[in-house]
C-alpha cells in the first residue's frame, strides 16, 4: 500500500493539493493504542529486514515530495511532529520514525521545527 500512495502522488503531474492530503491521511500517527492494528503507519513502520527497509524509503521519498509540493509547511511539520510523539509514547517503532526525520532534515531543511520539543 506505501509503494501505492507514493507512486500515486509522486506520478500526478503538477499538485494540487488533493493527494497531499491522501498521503497525510493514510500515514497519520496512531492516537492510541487501540488503533495501531488498523493504522497504515504502525504497521509499514513495524516490518523488519528488507521489506521494512524499502517502506521506509518509500516513505521518505513520499515526504520529500509532499514538502517539496506543500504550499503549508507548517501543517507538514504538525504531522512529523505527531510522528514523533506516537515514537515518544510507543505507539510508533521510534528507529524508523527517527531515521525519517533525520533523513528528511537532511534533504529538506526542516529538521528543527518538527523535532524542536514543546516548552
Amino acid at each position: 500500500m506505501t509503494d501505492t500512495v507514493v507512486k500515486w502522488i509522486t506520478n500526478s503531474g503538477k499538485s494540487t493539493g488533493a493527494e497531499l492530503s491522501v498521503f497525510y491521511d493514510v500515514f497519520n500517527a496512531p492516537s492510541s493504542a487501540d488503533q495501531l492494528e488498523n493504522s497504515p503507519l504502525a504497521v509499514a513502520l513495524t516490518q523488519s529486514d528488507e521489506p521494512g527497509d524499502a517502506i521506509r524509503r518509500r516513505l521518505l521519498e513520499g515526504w520529500q515530495h509532499v514538502i517539496g509540493q506543500s504550499e503549508d509547511i507548517f501543517h507538514t511539520q504538525q504531522v512529523l511532529l505527531s510522528w514523533r510523539r506516537a515514537a515518544e509514547n510507543g505507539l510508533l517503532p521510534q528507529n524508523p520514525v527517527v531515521g525519517i526525520i533525520i533523513a528528511l532534515g537532511r534533504t529538506t531543511g526542516i529538521v528543527n521545527p518538527p523535532n524542536q520539543r514543546r516548552r
